[in-house]
């Protein structure tokens, strides 16, 4: 313990990112992922910008003055930027940013570049793509078996917006898109690509994670899935990519090492 504090004295940039943690997280365990309020606020600023009343807030076509109308200014901020918005190139861009982050893209590229790599007699960095596109499809598939268990309604749901859970109300909600938000597939899948390639290389991991960023963007822009949907998946993908490379990245890569030497040998 005493050498741990040491080096803290040492690197203090690091005692400052821990007692940061320390204090932002501490009791984040028993509050819930999500609450009520985080649709009010977006709907009540949405509102505004439809009503073009940027002073008053409104909330189902009443005023909502639970909350300072700073949050509402920051929200309508966002909306600008991201989402909401009339722009169809912004849309036209999300749209592809959404794309590039669905399963079959990732499975599509990584089996070709891993191929790719393997003709260039380079199977390490054949496996390390596979693997990477392994941890990546499997975050997604994750996260899709849970989004099916949760039932969370979509930011555009006709339905109030909750947990549903598979039943309700007389009916199975398995399939249905209105209640398959949370946690979200996409960034799920992004994350975990990102994730993975960082362990794996810093530099390309870097470049993934602006992927990851561009997927994660998208989805809300799209109003697919609720914030705290995609905050959930970057936890999801980052978990799975540090569970799974101890796991399968050295079956990987003698896999592919073996692949490459039974080639050669024809």
């Amino acid at each position: 313990m005493q050498a741990f504090f040491e080096k803290l004295v040492r690197q203090p940039e690091r005692a400052v990112v821990l007692f940061s943690l320390a204090l932002l997280l501490a009791g984040n365990w028993i509050l819930p992922l999500t609450d009520r309020d985080e649709v009010r606020f977006a709907e009540a600023s949405r509102e505004m910008i439809q009503r073009g009343d940027y002073v008053v807030p409104w909330f189902n076509g009443d005023y909502r003055f639970d909350k300072p109308v700073l949050i509402y200014w920051c929200q309508i901020a966002s909306y600008k930027i991201l989402g909401v918005t009339k722009n169809p190139a912004l849309h036209q861009l999300a749209w592809w940013c959404s794309k590039i982050g669905e399963g079959w893209v990732v499975a599509a590229l990584g089996i070709f570049f891993a191929i790719f790599f393997l003709l260039l007699n380079l199977p390490r960095i054949a496996a390390h793509i596979f693997f990477t596109g392994l941890v990546s499809l499997l975050a997604g598939l994750t996260a899709t078996i849970l989004r099916v268990l949760f039932g969370r309604t979509r930011p555009i749901a006709h339905a109030p917006q909750g947990f549903y859970g598979v039943w309700h109300d007389g009916h199975w909600l398995i399939g249905k898109f209105d209640f398959s938000s949370f946690p979200s597939g996409h960034a799920a899948t992004a994350v975990g690509l990102a994730a993975a390639a960082w362990l794996i290389h810093r530099g390309w991991g870097t470049v993934a994670a602006v992927y990851a960023l561009a997927v994660m963007w998208a989805r809300i822009a799209l109003q697919c899935h609720h914030l705290s949907d995609v905050l959930a998946s970057t936890i999801l993908g980052i978990a799975m990519a540090f569970l799974l490379k101890p796991i399968l990245l050295t079956s990987v890569e003698f896999q592919f090492g073996n692949l490459h030497r039974a080639w050669k040998k024809k």
